[in-house]
């Protein structure tokens, strides 16, 4: 798990780049985009496309996926598809996330409560 901790560094404003080649269809083909935003996997508590978890946040569709390390870093990518709007969180704070309490989860919440500001 540890292996290559640390030896990758990205900025939000390359997560913007790739988010943008993958919807304008420049990386990936628009059918594979299609297939990784929609549910092959619906269970009772979590759904997930190709890659992605797929939710419903604020009555937008979103696809989600996020990160962390203990003691380290979080992340946590969010797409709101109707609406077009990404938000990325990389985060070296790793925080209790209050509502589910489950540690590890300070990307996640900062994203969300930055989706509900929007």
């Amino acid at each position: 798990m540890f292996f290559a901790c640390g030896d990758l560094v990205s900025t939000v404003g390359d997560f913007y780049l790739l988010d943008r080649a993958i919807q304008d269809g420049i990386l990936l083909k628009t059918q594979i985009v299609k297939e990784m935003q929609k549910p092959h996997y619906d269970g009772k508590y979590v759904k997930c496309g190709y890659g992605l978890f797929v939710k419903k946040h604020f009555d937008c569709k979103s696809i989600c996926h996020g990160g962390s390390m203990p003691n380290g870093y979080t992340s946590h990518f969010e797409k709101y598809i109707d609406d077009d709007l990404t938000i990325v969180v990389l985060s070296n704070d790793l925080v209790k996330y209050q509502f589910l309490s489950t540690s590890g989860a300070g990307g996640t919440y900062i994203s969300r409560e930055i989706a509900s500001l929007i």
